[in-house]
């Protein structure tokens, strides 16, 4: 017999309860958007950024400039 692996959620997305419609009313546009999943990736306070992955503090901001910045060095 085959052990069967649990089926994954959907995260934060699944937990919080929000529908696509909702999501666009939080999100209206591009620059927003990537505001709001940079807070939920790696918290909302920039001096105190954590990996939204592993729990990580020892975060990099990357110089490049590219959209999402933030890399986690211990993931």
């Amino acid at each position: 017999m085959t052990k069967r692996r649990k089926p994954r959620g959907l995260g934060k997305y699944n937990r919080m309860r929000i529908t696509v419609k909702q999501l666009f009313g939080i999100v209206p546009n591009e620059e927003i958007a990537e505001d709001w999943v940079e807070k939920m990736m790696w918290g909302a306070d920039h001096e105190k950024l954590h990996c939204g992955h592993c729990g990580a503090m020892d975060t990099v901001q990357s110089k490049s400039g590219r959209p999402m910045e933030y890399r986690c060095r211990t993931c």
